[in-house]
């Protein structure tokens, strides 16, 4: 990932989630963002949240406030990054 991208994954942190200070929620917020642009990078299809019309209801402002955070990797990297990956993201911070 390129230089910069470190202040953008707290930013998503800071999402309201249930326990923030489960050490595992950072972690996995790093890995699933890293794996899903590596995917996005390749070409390939992301999966599908089997959750995403639940969250997206239940978690509008929070959706907002990921998207506009993500754009800035997306403009880094030529990606679009889909409402699917979002929902997996908040997943990670609200479950943790």
């Amino acid at each position: 990932m390129k230089t910069g991208n470190g202040k953008i994954i707290c930013s998503i942190y800071a999402v309201p989630g249930k326990n923030k200070s489960a050490p595992y929620t950072m972690v996995g917020l790093i890995f699933h963002v890293t794996c899903a642009i590596d995917a996005l990078l390749d070409g390939k299809k992301t999966r599908e949240c089997k959750n995403k019309k639940n969250i997206l209801h239940e978690y509008t402002v929070d959706i907002d406030k990921i998207k506009q955070t993500l754009a800035t990797i997306e403009k880094v990297y030529s990606l679009d990054i889909n409402l699917d990956e979002i929902c997996f993201i908040l997943q990670i911070i609200k479950q943790s």
